[in-house]
């Protein structure tokens, strides 16, 4: 009966995850999450830095279009502008060159010679024509996909103020996507091979860490058992060294107590015995009184002089 509040706390004791683990856990957890960031923002500013460019290459050809089209646009001369929209539209990332007169007509469309002296009716074509500054827009495909960018810019002859036109490019976004997927297929790669590098380091650190400290802890459990004999040989060169010989040193002074201890009860043992033999043996009678009026120890020949027998208990009465 007296064991069971015993049993009962072992039996409730909480469960805990090995430290090797949880340092597993921890480093695998960290290097995901770093690797996660890292990737994140490679792509934002991979992507905001080449949507850069490419709105600054498609102000660089409508600004040069604009200059070498100024004259056919104040001649009309439509044959000379689809030709130049054909010739800039043979770059692969470039969707279309489409040249407007000032009346928002088609003047000049790359590979779309039947478009040419119609109004484009599309949002994208009215802002353009009707921007006086230039202009970028999104172009986008069936549903939300961003297809690529559409640059636009007025046509301002030299020395003039009148707008006699606009001209247009479109420039896919399909090659930046196509690096952003290469680059981040790139940090995944070297991110998994981090990673199970990591995983391999952590194991063996956990490993190095972990033994020793389960040595000291088998040490403890065998040390509240009462045996304290058994040996401790830790050897890392850190904190869990220095541990395991503070806890050498406290068992070694533990078992030098206890051999004192054990002295000193034979030493009272000794003595207790020379005592009763000594009071036993003696010709003198003895007889001792507790403060409470009753006999405490009486000697053989006290009971001889007060004519007691000696098989009669008398102590205490």
């Amino acid at each position: 009966m007296q064991n069971w509040p015993l049993k009962i706390q072992l039996l409730h004791k909480p469960r805990f995850i090995p430290l090797r683990y949880r340092f597993i856990l921890f480093t695998s957890f960290t290097l995901f999450l770093l690797f996660t960031i890292l990737a994140f923002s490679v792509g934002v500013y991979q992507r905001k830095s080449l949507r850069q460019q490419i709105e600054n290459r498609g102000i660089t050809i409508v600004r040069n279009l604009a200059v070498t089209s100024a004259n056919a646009l104040i001649n009309y001369n439509y044959i000379v502008l689809e030709q130049m929209a054909n010739d800039v539209a043979q770059s692969p990332d470039l969707l279309y060159v489409i040249i407007h007169d000032k009346e928002g007509r088609v003047a000049g469309y790359s590979q779309r010679a039947d478009l040419q002296g119609k109004i484009l009716p599309d949002p994208v074509s009215q802002q353009a024509v009707a921007t006086p500054s230039e202009l970028i827009q999104p172009i986008f495909s069936t549903g939300d996909h961003l297809d690529g960018l559409d640059v636009a810019g007025p046509v301002y002859p030299q020395n003039s103020d009148q707008r006699w036109g606009t001209v247009r490019t479109g420039i896919s976004l399909m090659p930046m996507h196509a690096q952003i997927r290469q680059t981040l297929w790139i940090i995944v790669i070297i991110g998994l091979a981090a990673w199970m590098v990591g995983i391999a380091m952590s194991i063996w650190g956990a490993r190095r860490v972990a033994r020793p400290l389960g040595e000291l802890v088998q040490t403890t459990i065998a040390a509240a058992k009462g045996d304290l004999n058994r040996p401790l040989n830790v050897k890392t060169g850190d904190e869990v060294e220095v541990l395991a010989d503070n806890f050498s040193t406290m068992i070694v002074k533990i078992l030098e107590h206890r051999v004192r201890q054990e002295k000193q009860l034979i030493e009272i043992q000794r003595l207790q015995n020379y005592t009763e033999n000594l009071i036993t043996t003696m010709s003198d009678g003895l007889l001792s009184i507790g403060v409470d009026g009753n006999i405490a120890a009486i000697n053989p020949a006290a009971r001889n002089l007060l004519d007691i027998d000696l098989q009669e208990d008398v102590v205490g009465t």
